[in-house]
This record gives structure tokens, sequence and C-alpha cells, in this order.
């Protein structure tokens, strides 16, 4: 089995290629196509600590959500890109699925709508967003607490626009993992209560706070961790020799 396998499992079945976003930068990172894989490592963020966990376990690839080079860069070298120099040190290819892999059937958003339990989930018209309902109208308090236990999440940011009291009730949730992206439309077209997003910019919380739904802040990684656990079990489905990275992990302590 080498890299560029693995890659058409991923750009054709999991997370095909077509659905990034234009601005976006997936795909095969460091390394050669041609590399016989080892074992697979996969991970939301490529960092020394997953690297260090990469070599103890004997694997040669590693599978990131996040791209470990996104922009254009002039020089890899130690005091610039370490992480890369590593990996390349170490003879391990990476390779990366984002946004196809948030918009992917079975992918990020799915798995986020999954873990708070929505049922009847749809897309919206641009296939970035989903959107479904919880099993009843719950209480935003019991909703929040419940949510914190299913994300093991410490905290959320919580937007409460005036139009909306601390007892709403929330029946149906849109799913916007990551970050904000500033899209509100399908919101609206959806009747949506309530959107569950990664994080949010200040200047886009103070006019969120004006809109007609509650938006909640569950932070970058736990809602796509889900996604990249979902991620590695398909991986293993496929009879790859895939797991999940430990040494990746929330770069946020919270006190």
């Amino acid at each position: 089995m080498k890299v560029k396998d693995v890659i058409t499992v991923i750009e054709e079945q999991l997370a095909p290629i077509a659905l990034a976003a234009d601005w976006d930068s997936p795909g095969l990172k460091t390394g050669s196509k041609n590399l016989e894989i080892s074992k697979i490592l996969v991970c939301l963020d490529v960092t020394n600590a997953v690297i260090a966990e990469a070599v103890r376990k004997g694997c040669n690839l590693i599978i990131s959500h996040h791209p470990v080079i996104f922009h254009a860069i002039s020089a890899v070298t130690d005091d610039k890109e370490p992480v890369v120099c590593n990996a390349i040190r170490n003879g391990i290819a990476i390779y990366a699925a984002h946004t196809n892999l948030d918009f992917a059937d079975g992918g990020i958003n799915d798995a986020l709508a999954e873990a708070v339990g929505l049922s009847s989930v749809k897309k919206d018209i641009s296939g970035e967003h989903r959107y479904g309902k919880l099993s009843g109208l719950v209480p935003l308090e019991e909703f929040i607490s419940d949510l914190k236990e299913k994300l093991a999440v410490p905290f959320l940011s919580v937007i409460v626009p005036k139009t909306c009291e601390q007892d709403f009730l929330i029946e149906k949730v849109g799913i916007s993992c990551g970050a904000f992206d500033e899209e509100t439309d399908w919101i609206y077209t959806h009747k949506i209560d309530l959107l569950l997003t990664g994080e949010i910019k200040h200047s886009d919380a103070v006019w969120l706070s004006e809109e007609k739904f509650i938006t909640i802040g569950a932070g970058h990684y736990f809602t796509e961790i889900c996604g990249v656990r979902k991620l590695t079990q398909s991986l293993v489905a496929h009879r790859l020799p895939a797991e999940l990275s430990e040494a990746s992990q929330a770069p946020f302590t919270f006190l």
C-alpha cells in the first residue's frame, strides 16, 4: 500500500477533493505519493508532538485535518518551518483533508450533528452546512449542559440576542464546524433556532448578537475532533492501518 492509494480512498470516497473551498489547500504536503506505508496516524493538527508519536508508533503517513502548509512559503528551514522539517527528517508524509472533509457526506459536519444527537439531518443549498432536529423542544440551559457533556468541552461561548430569552426553547439546530464563516442566509431559510459553530471573531459576535437566533461557539477543536475520529474509523473500515493520534490535543489550557 502506497501513499497514493490512501489518497485515492480519501479523495474518491471519503472526502472528494472537488468539495474543497476555492481558498483551501488540501492534499499531500510532504513526502512522496510512492512511499510504501507502514502505519497511518490521524490528527486534527500536525505538531512536533504528533510527529514524535508517529515515529514512536512506526507511522510514516500522517493524515491531518488542518494543512501543515497552507499559504505559500519561501523557505523550508528549521527556524521557519520546524514541524515540516521534522517530518521530512523522519521520512513522514503528511496529507491534509480540510474543507473537503468538512463538507463531505459522513464528514466533520455530519459527525458533529451526530455527536449533538440531531435527527433528520440535511444539507443547506451550498452543501457546506448541516441542520437537524433535537428529539423535542429543549430549553436553552438544558441544551447547553447536554452539549458540554456530549462534546467534552469545558466552556461554551453563547450569544443570546435580545430577541431571544434565556428560557428560549431549541428544536432545530444548524451546524457549521470550525471557524464561523459569516454566512447566515441558510439559517433563516431553514428557520433554525440555534447555530452551533467552533470559533467566532469578536466583530462577528457583535453583529450576531443582533440576529434572531442563538449562536454557540464550542471551540474549533471540540467541533472537529469528532469528525477526525470518524475519519479514522472510516480508514480502518477500508482496511487501512490507521489510528487516532493521542498527542493531537486542544491547544488551549482552560483555567
